[in-house]
């Protein structure tokens, strides 16, 4: 005669709610137990094929508690609400869902360019940056002010500098900036003046001399 008695399933530790960068990777915390042995799983709707190679259970490595959910390499698409779901023959119990947040340090879509350029022209700097949160966009030059009145930033947070003259030459950061981290960026600007002529002209008598 044999007597099995089934004992409910019951989280030892709740999930908390995250909010990682993209390193180091986030962990899930959970341990749940019962017994007999139970099954569990981590579930961001059900796991993606895609997302398998990723995404493992500590359970299966020594020293680790088990029904941990560790995911390598997060991406901005593992972003979003996580259940885990441990089952055995007595049922099964779910976790609060908790929502984990992707956060993407800057980075530059298009980085700014040297220029050399004749004076009284209009010049632009381009600085597209990406992230999440949005990053913030400043510029400001090295050992001097941008130019009052014509130095102006674009929807994209392109630097324009308008009638340039040769006190503007020098060097140009761009910094951009979220939670997460910042970028710089440093370009130069050399400005060439046109030549300009003066005309002298000396007469005597017998003839003319022209200095230019």
């Amino acid at each position: 005669m044999s007597l099995e008695i089934r004992v409910p399933i019951a989280f030892q530790q709740k999930i908390s709610e995250s909010s990682p960068s993209t390193c180091p990777p986030p962990s899930a915390r959970v341990r749940p137990w019962s017994a007999p042995p139970k099954r569990d799983t981590g579930t961001h709707g059900p796991v993606e094929e895609g997302r398998r190679d990723r995404q493992h259970q500590q359970g299966a490595d020594p020293g680790r508690s088990p029904g941990n959910l560790v995911i390598s390499e997060v991406r901005q698409s593992d972003e979003g609400r996580y259940v885990c779901v441990a089952e055995n023959m007595a049922g099964f119990r779910e976790s609060v869902p908790v929502h984990m947040a992707v956060y993407v340090k800057p980075f530059f879509v298009k980085e700014p360019e040297h220029l050399t350029v004749l004076a009284n022209v209009d010049i632009t700097f381009p600085c597209k940056v990406d992230g999440d949160p949005r990053p913030s966009v400043i510029w400001r030059k090295i050992n001097g002010k941008l130019p009052i009145g014509r130095a102006e930033l674009s929807d994209d947070r392109s630097l324009i500098v308008k009638n340039v003259t040769v006190a503007d030459e020098g060097t140009y950061i761009c910094e951009a900036e979220n939670l997460v981290g910042s970028i710089t960026s440093e370009v130069t600007l050399t400005v060439h003046s046109r030549p300009n002529f003066f005309n002298k002209t000396k007469r005597s008598k017998n003839w003319v001399e022209r200095y230019c």
